[in-house]
């Protein structure tokens, strides 16, 4: 089970410890992008039943596994680099930088590498963001 934006309704955290005692089976995912706000109110959190998942963007070994480029990967590993290595990653290093690390734009790059098709998604996920922008806003003048 996912739930989105958990902070909405702080009662939830509750159930949460409900479900791993009760349902155990369950899976349960919870999710919000400002989860931080619960911590200032006086909210009961089912310590113990909750690991915390980070997400980050794509860094770049994860970039060059998700193009299959594991010669690259094995030698970005090495210290120093390899002589013979050090052009081909700073070619893909410069797409990752141009690409960035977002996990959708990554892995449409990686399945067609077509770094033209990816303005749609940057579109869509710039879109995204306005319409989130508001609510991390602490005043009309931030949005």
């Amino acid at each position: 089970m996912f739930i989105n934006e958990i902070q909405e309704v702080p009662k939830a955290l509750n159930i949460l410890r409900y479900f791993y005692e009760m349902e155990p089976g369950i899976a349960v995912i919870a999710a919000g992008s400002m989860l931080e706000t619960l911590f200032n109110k006086n909210i009961s959190f089912p310590v113990g039943r909750v690991a915390y998942k980070v997400m980050r963007p794509v860094c770049f070994p994860e970039f060059l596994a998700a193009l299959g480029e594991t010669a690259a990967l094995e030698q970005v590993q090495k210290v120093p680099v390899a002589l013979f290595a050090h052009s081909k990653l700073l070619q893909l290093f410069h797409t990752y930088a141009l690409i960035g690390g977002m996990p959708e734009i990554v892995n449409n790059y990686a399945q067609h590498k077509d770094l033209t098709a990816l303005g749609p998604i940057y579109d869509s996920l710039i879109s995204s963001f306005l319409d989130d922008v508001e609510k991390y806003a602490g005043t009309a003048s931030q949005v």
